[in-house]
């Protein structure tokens, strides 16, 4: 799981939690990530919010009015 390997990387990286975190707006990483880093603040990454555009509405886009 997502937790295992936050927890995982931190403890083997020897590190503090991180205060920011990038994601590409996967749910199971955002989940874990609030767990395992409560106080990060989570951030999309715009390249992967641009390139899940027409993923997640290409529907809308392709319909003729």
């Amino acid at each position: 799981t997502f937790e295992w390997l936050f927890k995982d990387f931190t403890k083997a990286m020897n590190v503090k939690h991180p205060k920011v975190v990038l994601t590409d707006d996967n749910n199971a990483i955002a989940a874990a990530m609030s767990h395992v880093y409560p106080e990060a603040h989570h951030q999309f990454c715009f390249w992967h919010v641009f390139q899940n555009i027409p993923v997640r509405i290409g529907n809308v886009l392709n319909q003729k009015t």
